[in-house]
């Protein structure tokens, strides 16, 4: 497989370290192999299954195939990846057995519905928003003068957790 002139690139510049590097090139590979398959030279790959949802699977129509099971569909700058995760997906990429196909109809009505119907791969589960993270908290108000309107009372907040574990739960 020819290598683009941006993997050249990035092949010969200083990475700090190599899971960087290894980092970087799959990026590469993977984004000029979406370019390729959509013909739009703007064309981004995305990293979340969501976001890769919207800006990939639903508005180009082509779905990544190959991606290996074991490996979950992350950020690849998730701390969960790892050197040999990366030396992976990118023999997968150069042998052919990772690429770009496009995607049927039915996949494109199921993954309208569902997010995770775009990704054929493993993926952290979705957690819920926590909230505000200054809850408790007091925030200044800006049309009030706080030294001279204190507030009316200590705002406690929620104690708990902002999330708990299915292996935590009490049964």
């Amino acid at each position: 497989m020819p290598r683009s002139g941006r993997l050249r690139d990035a092949l010969g510049q200083g990475y700090a370290t190599r899971i960087s590097r290894e980092r970087g090139m799959l990026r590469i590979v993977i984004t000029d192999g979406l370019v390729a398959a959509t013909g739009d030279p703007r064309a981004t790959m995305r990293w979340t299954f969501k976001a890769f949802c919207k800006f990939v699977f639903l508005a180009y129509g082509v779905k990544l195939v190959g991606w290996p099971p074991h490996i979950k569909f992350v950020n690849l700058s998730n701390s969960s990846m790892k050197t040999a995760d990366f030396r992976e997906l990118l023999e997968a990429w150069e042998s052919g057995a990772m690429r770009w196909e496009a995607a049927t109809p039915g996949e494109l009505l199921a993954a309208k519905h569902d997010a995770r119907n775009a990704v054929q791969a493993r993926y952290p589960d979705p957690r819920p928003s926590g909230g505000r993270n200054d809850v408790g908290k007091r925030r200044e108000r800006p049309t009030i003068d706080s030294a001279k309107y204190p507030p009316r009372y200590i705002r406690d907040g929620p104690k708990s957790q902002r999330y708990i574990d299915s292996d935590e739960e009490m049964p």
